[in-house]
């Protein structure tokens, strides 16, 4: 207690519908989340940052024989990470630091799995958008004579926030042969 505090919390949810003997729905959650609050320097000196990730998806399979079956995935991920410091030195230093983070991705995996001339194949593709935004920001100020008592004074300030936003897509195939029991 005396120089900080973190809490934290993690869930997992899973619900699972069988369609039928070869079909198979689901629908996921992952979440997790952080909070730490740290000080020293009597408080001086802080800390903050704040964390929480959701992950959600569905997915849908299929059988279509012993040799062959397709899953398709449809996917949201939900990150924001915040972060903030602060030394407050009356005199002699002051700093600030704040960090904002958020990014999110929405995405469709299909993968089809089969059997074919002895080999064992699998395929698919994947499309996925993606944007974000990230807000920094930096203040700091050394009075004259610190740290050094012949230090001229000095300040600093930054800020930057991009979005970055766009697209990815995949697309795969593979190829295995089992050579006996040991070799593929």
């Amino acid at each position: 207690e005396e120089i900080g505090k973190p809490d934290y919390f993690d869930a997992f949810g899973k619900v699972e519908y069988e369609v039928s003997d070869s079909t198979r729905l689901s629908i996921n959650t992952l979440a997790a989340g952080d909070r730490i609050t740290a000080f020293k320097d009597s408080g001086r000196q802080q800390a903050r940052a704040q964390y929480r990730n959701v992950y959600t998806w569905g997915a849908l399979e299929h059988d279509w024989s012993d040799a062959s079956s397709t899953r398709v995935i449809l996917s949201y991920t939900d990150v924001n990470n915040e972060r903030s410091g602060e030394v407050n030195d009356p005199g002699r230093r002051a700093a600030q630091v704040r960090d904002i983070r958020n990014f999110h991705v929405i995405g469709l995996r299909a993968d089809h799995r089969f059997d074919l001339f002895g080999l064992d194949h699998r395929a698919g593709f994947e499309v996925r958008r993606l944007w974000g935004r990230y807000d920094y920001a930096s203040d700091v100020t050394f009075e004259a004579g610190f740290p050094f008592p012949d230090s001229p004074g000095s300040q600093l300030q930054r800020t930057a926030r991009p979005k970055p936003d766009g697209f990815e897509s995949a697309t795969w195939w593979d190829s295995r042969l089992a050579l006996g029991g040991r070799w593929t």
